[in-house]
């Protein structure tokens, strides 16, 4: 079917809705084969098609709607995806009936909810006061690219026809605002957690060392294995220089008991304020592994907002 389906997709305008806003039906998909527990043979020639992370997938989504009434269930998504490091992530979206309101939510092993105090720390002080520094850079060629921020490509001329990917859903909504049409994101869980996707000959895409990455300027090492062609640097971030300012931000990591990191940049300006009992977390990918090089040892979270449900704070 595919030859006959190809020519109609031919420079079609992609869009993958990303999986943790938009989740399929349960089951969606899957194919589910039945047979007559006392018959053997059958069962032994069905077994070899049973795959079990399908299983464990199919069990995830069906664990999620559990807790809703039959009769609401048709209206809710529920999709589950492993992780390579954060596991088995089911993502639950849908409306249960005409007057509720919306659900969301992420079904997940989250670590043992924190004990004692919590001063969370997500580095929006420190954000707001970095400074950053944007350049254009050479994109032709470019058939496709990825835009590990939305702030990589502030002062960007891309060329007409690229396939845009990005980072996550905030990535994309402030790329589409400026005008430029975002195909899917990696759903804030890593470019790696992506790569599969990118490859799927649906979509026509690249390979990947055609690829273009644009990100920030410490950032470009971190790239080295990817397996994207080229890797550019469209901006840096400098911690603020303001004395003041900086006392204050030092104060306010000396005085939290939970972090967040967003980005591994804040570290130089605090590394050596860091509480030592202090819990470290972040989402997957590179940050993750820039901070691990640190010696932090993060805990890893499917992003910013499962790890203030886990605080407890809004």
């Amino acid at each position: 079917a595919r030859p006959l389906i190809a020519p109609g997709l031919a420079g079609a305008h992609w869009m993958v809705r990303p999986r943790a806003r938009w989740p399929a039906a349960a089951g969606q998909a899957v194919l589910t084969l039945e047979c007559r527990a006392a018959d053997g043979a059958t069962r032994a020639w069905l077994g070899p098609l049973h795959d079990p992370a399908s299983a464990a997938a199919v069990a995830a989504e069906d664990a999620a709607l559990s807790h809703w009434p039959q009769a609401m269930r048709a209206s809710l998504g529920a999709t589950a995806v492993r992780h390579e490091q954060l596991g088995l992530l089911c993502y639950l979206h849908g409306q249960a009936s005409e007057n509720a309101a919306p659900v969301r939510a992420l079904h997940w092993q989250s670590p043992p909810p924190p004990g004692g105090p919590v001063v969370p720390w997500n580095g929006s002080s420190w954000r707001s006061h970095s400074r950053r520094e944007h350049w254009r850079v050479p994109l032709e060629p470019a058939p496709a690219l990825f835009i590990a921020h939305w702030q990589a490509a502030r002062a960007q001329r891309i060329p007409d026809g690229t396939r845009i990917w990005t980072s996550g859903v905030a990535s994309w909504r402030a790329l589409a605002a400026e005008g430029h049409w975002v195909e899917g994101c990696a759903d804030h869980l890593g470019f790696d957690h992506v790569k599969p996707l990118l490859a799927t000959p649906v979509l026509g895409l690249p390979a990947l060392t055609d690829w273009t990455a644009l990100t920030h300027e410490d950032a470009v090492a971190s790239w080295s294995g990817s397996g994207v062609g080229r890797v550019l640097a469209s901006y840096r971030v400098s911690s603020p220089d303001d004395p003041a300012i900086i006392q204050a931000l030092r104060a306010e990591a000396r005085g939290a008991t939970h972090f967040y990191w967003h980005s591994s940049l804040p570290l130089a300006l605090l590394h050596d304020v860091l509480p030592a009992t202090a819990h470290h977390a972040t989402g997957p990918g590179k940050t993750a592994a820039a901070l691990a090089g640190t010696g932090l040892a993060p805990v890893m979270f499917p992003g910013h907002m499962s790890w203030q449900a886990w605080l407890g704070s809004d």
